[in-house]
Protein backbone atom coordinates (compact mmCIF):
# COMPACT_ATOMS: atom_id res chain seq x y z
CA UNK A 1 0.00 0.00 0.00
CA UNK A 2 1.23 3.49 -0.82
CA UNK A 3 2.24 5.82 2.03
CA UNK A 4 -0.58 8.12 3.12
CA UNK A 5 1.65 11.09 2.25
CA UNK A 6 1.18 10.18 -1.41
CA UNK A 7 -2.59 9.58 -1.23
CA UNK A 8 -5.57 11.89 -1.70
CA UNK A 9 -8.26 10.71 0.72
CA UNK A 10 -11.80 11.61 -0.35
CA UNK A 11 -13.34 9.23 2.21
CA UNK A 12 -12.18 11.29 5.18
CA UNK A 13 -13.04 14.61 3.53
CA UNK A 14 -16.55 13.54 2.50
CA UNK A 15 -17.62 14.09 6.10
CA UNK A 16 -16.68 17.77 5.96
CA UNK A 17 -18.32 18.54 2.61
CA UNK A 18 -15.22 19.76 0.79
CA UNK A 19 -11.75 18.48 -0.02
CA UNK A 20 -9.61 18.64 3.10
CA UNK A 21 -6.67 21.00 3.43
CA UNK A 22 -4.37 18.00 3.11
CA UNK A 23 -5.98 17.02 -0.22
CA UNK A 24 -5.87 20.61 -1.48
CA UNK A 25 -2.21 21.02 -0.50
CA UNK A 26 -1.18 17.74 -2.14
CA UNK A 27 -2.99 18.65 -5.35
CA UNK A 28 -1.43 22.11 -5.44
CA UNK A 29 2.06 20.74 -4.81
CA UNK A 30 1.47 17.75 -7.12
CA UNK A 31 2.73 15.35 -4.45
CA UNK A 32 0.39 12.38 -4.74
CA UNK A 33 0.19 9.18 -6.74
CA UNK A 34 -2.87 7.52 -5.25
CA UNK A 35 -6.50 8.32 -4.58
CA UNK A 36 -8.84 6.78 -2.02
CA UNK A 37 -12.58 7.28 -2.36
CA UNK A 38 -15.84 5.47 -1.79
CA UNK A 39 -19.22 5.38 -3.48
CA UNK A 40 -20.75 7.98 -1.15
CA UNK A 41 -22.07 10.82 -3.33
CA UNK A 42 -19.92 13.44 -1.57
CA UNK A 43 -16.73 11.42 -1.99
CA UNK A 44 -17.41 11.04 -5.72
CA UNK A 45 -18.34 14.72 -6.07
CA UNK A 46 -15.07 15.85 -4.50
CA UNK A 47 -13.11 13.40 -6.66
CA UNK A 48 -14.70 14.84 -9.80
CA UNK A 49 -14.20 18.42 -8.57
CA UNK A 50 -10.47 17.93 -7.96
CA UNK A 51 -9.88 16.09 -11.23
CA UNK A 52 -11.67 18.48 -13.59
CA UNK A 53 -8.19 19.68 -14.60
CA UNK A 54 -6.63 17.15 -17.02
CA UNK A 55 -3.15 18.28 -15.92
CA UNK A 56 -3.80 16.87 -12.44
CA UNK A 57 -5.10 13.50 -13.65
CA UNK A 58 -1.80 12.15 -14.93
CA UNK A 59 -0.39 12.05 -11.38
CA UNK A 60 -2.86 9.29 -10.45
CA UNK A 61 -1.26 5.84 -10.55
CA UNK A 62 -3.58 4.04 -8.13
CA UNK A 63 -7.26 4.34 -7.23
CA UNK A 64 -8.67 2.59 -4.17
CA UNK A 65 -12.45 2.53 -4.44
CA UNK A 66 -14.73 1.18 -1.72
CA UNK A 67 -18.32 0.43 -2.70
CA UNK A 68 -20.70 1.02 0.20
CA UNK A 69 -23.34 -1.70 0.31
CA UNK A 70 -26.74 -1.38 2.03
CA UNK A 71 -27.00 -2.26 5.72
CA UNK A 72 -28.44 -5.59 6.79
CA UNK A 73 -31.04 -6.02 9.50
CA UNK A 74 -30.10 -7.35 12.96
CA UNK A 75 -32.18 -10.44 12.22
CA UNK A 76 -30.26 -11.05 9.02
CA UNK A 77 -26.95 -10.62 10.85
CA UNK A 78 -27.94 -13.40 13.25
CA UNK A 79 -28.93 -15.77 10.43
CA UNK A 80 -25.82 -14.97 8.37
CA UNK A 81 -27.59 -15.68 5.08
CA UNK A 82 -28.38 -13.02 2.54
CA UNK A 83 -31.93 -12.91 1.18
CA UNK A 84 -32.67 -12.66 -2.53
CA UNK A 85 -33.83 -9.08 -2.02
CA UNK A 86 -30.62 -8.17 -0.14
CA UNK A 87 -28.51 -9.81 -2.82
CA UNK A 88 -30.33 -7.77 -5.47
CA UNK A 89 -29.81 -4.57 -3.43
CA UNK A 90 -26.09 -5.35 -3.08
CA UNK A 91 -25.78 -6.06 -6.79
CA UNK A 92 -27.59 -2.81 -7.63
CA UNK A 93 -25.37 -0.82 -5.23
CA UNK A 94 -22.22 -2.36 -6.70
CA UNK A 95 -23.38 -1.77 -10.28
CA UNK A 96 -24.37 1.85 -9.61
CA UNK A 97 -21.10 2.56 -7.80
CA UNK A 98 -18.96 1.08 -10.58
CA UNK A 99 -20.96 2.94 -13.22
CA UNK A 100 -20.46 6.22 -11.31
CA UNK A 101 -16.70 5.72 -11.11
CA UNK A 102 -16.27 4.56 -14.70
CA UNK A 103 -18.49 7.38 -15.99
CA UNK A 104 -16.24 9.85 -14.22
CA UNK A 105 -13.05 8.20 -15.50
CA UNK A 106 -14.35 7.88 -19.07
CA UNK A 107 -13.66 11.57 -19.67
CA UNK A 108 -9.98 11.17 -18.79
CA UNK A 109 -7.70 11.18 -21.82
CA UNK A 110 -4.20 9.78 -21.97
CA UNK A 111 -1.75 12.60 -21.69
CA UNK A 112 1.07 10.72 -23.36
CA UNK A 113 -0.01 8.19 -26.01
CA UNK A 114 3.41 6.51 -25.71
CA UNK A 115 2.85 5.79 -22.02
CA UNK A 116 0.91 2.57 -21.42
CA UNK A 117 1.24 2.63 -17.63
CA UNK A 118 -2.45 3.05 -16.92
CA UNK A 119 -4.01 3.25 -13.46
CA UNK A 120 -4.25 0.41 -10.94
CA UNK A 121 -7.76 0.03 -9.51
CA UNK A 122 -8.33 -1.69 -6.17
CA UNK A 123 -11.99 -2.39 -5.49
CA UNK A 124 -13.54 -3.30 -2.14
CA UNK A 125 -17.14 -3.58 -1.02
CA UNK A 126 -18.14 -2.71 2.53
CA UNK A 127 -21.42 -3.21 4.32
CA UNK A 128 -22.04 -0.94 7.30
CA UNK A 129 -23.62 -3.90 9.09
CA UNK A 130 -20.51 -5.95 8.38
CA UNK A 131 -18.53 -3.35 10.29
CA UNK A 132 -21.00 -3.55 13.18
CA UNK A 133 -20.77 -7.33 13.21
CA UNK A 134 -16.98 -7.17 13.23
CA UNK A 135 -16.92 -4.70 16.14
CA UNK A 136 -19.48 -6.76 18.07
CA UNK A 137 -17.39 -9.91 17.58
CA UNK A 138 -14.23 -8.10 18.68
CA UNK A 139 -16.01 -6.95 21.85
CA UNK A 140 -17.14 -10.52 22.56
CA UNK A 141 -13.62 -11.85 21.99
CA UNK A 142 -12.19 -9.19 24.29
CA UNK A 143 -14.65 -10.04 27.10
CA UNK A 144 -13.80 -13.75 27.04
Amino acid sequence: MEPSSERLDFVFSSGIGQPSRVVTNRVESRCFTAVRLNSHAESLRQFEQVFTDPEIRHFVKTIRYDVLLPSLSDKRLQNKFQSTREAAANTAALTQAMLALFTSLSSWQKRDPQNDEGIRLFLTATSPSGDIESVTQQKRDHQE
